[in-house]
């Protein structure tokens, strides 16, 4: 039997009905045959194939135990979780309407599901098993701001899963991920995935699969404590967003990305922002053709020696705004490909606080761009300084302009409430209806029933 064919072939899966397990008599065979199956033929196999679900006993309500995920996590010992003192509850898990009647809790040795997504608080809390259901299509801020001090895919059978954004976000006691079981099949986007988990030390990512992946803004951006980071197995051909992706790693010193390619990224700003322990970094296999973005690329990267940009191709790029501000290690900079027009891009403190020989380097090799411009716009922050101070005493003087036009203002509106109320205790005094002490206190009960009713309106 052709195997293979059988379930390639035919994508509907009715084939299932008259060809495949027929002739199979050995429930060992059979129960083989169904584990190399796609998770789309399990169920067609469930569905069409009698013979199948007598040999397994499987039915269509158990197709769930085939096709859903299985975390298990453990929470820190000491009491800084997220904790509901009115209650006295604590919360490690966020789930949506949508999804609660899909997503199954249950600690550890404990058969009895739990009721939501928060649990009594006890003294000892080990493990915790959760199980999402095929139902449940996306994972996105599922753990973000969670205490959770470890977290294990058991099992992921679930390929419908395409959103993973802020998945992890804010997990500042996370020390430990094992993705030896996750499937990223055909997972789009991975936005905010580890943002600030800020005490991550290590991130073993081998098991990823990127190749549908469009999004990684900000995917480790923040993780201050992680040291070394092998994205070595990273299919990045449809991604088009890098901003800031390793932003404010501050600790970073090993960073493989030799296989990163960037044909379709457009967006790049402060990808490498404030790496200040990155001391090389080579980016000669980046093809930067579709980039129009670079601002703060490598923002504050203090300790960075080497750099290699050659293969950067800048001739859609529109912004390098602080692209090398703080760079003050980096001597040379090869910038063969680089474009420079001051009518199109923005270069602003583009190498501002950087060093005098990376300076006078540059300067040496970029030809078609004015002097003038060279120094007033890209080279010479100390004018740039003058130019802020000035901006800042014009935002200043508009501000007490603004403060003197006010004053002036409340200063008209009192003296036509003064000359209001004289004039109206001058009608009742002549009319003789009042005296004229009767008729001040009048008409300033008046007037203050008016800024109430005023008030009234404006907040009512």
């Amino acid at each position: 039997m052709n195997f293979k064919n059988s379930q390639t072939n035919n994508k509907s899966g009715k084939i299932f009905n008259k060809s495949l397990f027929q002739n199979v008599k050995s429930k060992y065979v059979i129960k083989m045959i169904f584990e190399l199956l796609t998770e789309k033929n399990k169920l067609n196999v469930i569905k069409y194939n009698k013979n199948l679900k007598d040999n397994l006993d499987i039915a269509i309500k158990d197709y769930k135990l085939f096709t859903n995920i299985e975390i298990e996590i453990t929470l820190p010992k000491k009491d800084n979780f997220l904790y509901d003192y009115d209650n006295k509850k604590f919360s490690f898990i966020n789930i949506s309407k949508e999804y609660a009647p899909y997503i199954h809790i249950f600690l550890k040795n404990d058969k009895k599901e739990l009721k939501g997504n928060i649990i009594p608080k006890v003294k000892k809390i080990d493990k915790i098993k959760i199980v999402l259901d095929n139902e449940v299509q996306s994972l996105k801020d599922l753990f973000k701001e969670s205490p959770i001090e470890s977290l294990t895919f058991t099992k992921f059978n679930n390929l419908t899963i395409t959103d993973m954004t802020s998945l992890f976000e804010s997990c500042q006691n996370l020390l430990k991920i094992d993705f030896t079981n996750f499937c990223s099949r055909n997972v789009t986007n991975m936005s905010f995935m580890f943002h600030q988990c800020s005490s991550l030390k290590k991130l073993n990512l081998s098991n990823f699969n990127t190749t549908n992946v469009k999004s990684m803004y900000f995917m480790f951006a923040g993780c201050s404590s992680l040291k070394k980071l092998d994205l070595s197995s990273f299919n990045t051909e449809n991604v088009e967003d890098m901003c800031d992706l390793f932003h404010d790693c501050k600790s970073l010193r090993n960073l493989n990305i030799s296989k990163f390619n960037t044909k379709n990224v457009i967006f790049m700003s402060g990808m490498f922002s404030n790496c200040k322990s990155l001391t090389k970094l080579d980016l000669s296999n980046f093809d930067t053709s579709k980039t129009t973005s670079m601002n703060s690329m490598f923002y504050f990267c203090k300790n960075l020696r080497e750099l290699n940009i050659t293969s950067f191709n800048t001739k859609n790029v529109t912004g390098m705004n602080n692209m090398f501000f703080g760079c003050s290690n980096l001597d040379e900079l090869n910038l063969t490909n680089f474009y420079l027009d001051d009518n199109t891009i923005s270069t602003v403190f583009m190498f501002a606080a950087c060093s005098d020989k990376l300076i006078a380097d540059v300067k040496r090799q970029i030809k078609n761009i004015k002097e003038e411009t060279i120094d007033k716009e890209v080279y010479r922050p100390e004018k740039y300084k003058k130019v802020f101070e000035t901006t800042m005493k014009e935002k200043e003087k508009q501000k007490n302009n603004e403060k003197k036009d006010e004053s002036k203002e409340k200063e008209k509106k009192r003296k036509k409430k003064k000359k209001r109320k004289k004039r109206k205790k001058n009608i009742y005094v002549a009319r003789g209806v009042i005296e004229e002490e009767e008729a001040e206190l009048e008409v300033e009960e008046e007037e203050s029933e008016k800024e109430d009713i005023m008030i009234n309106i404006n907040f009512g």
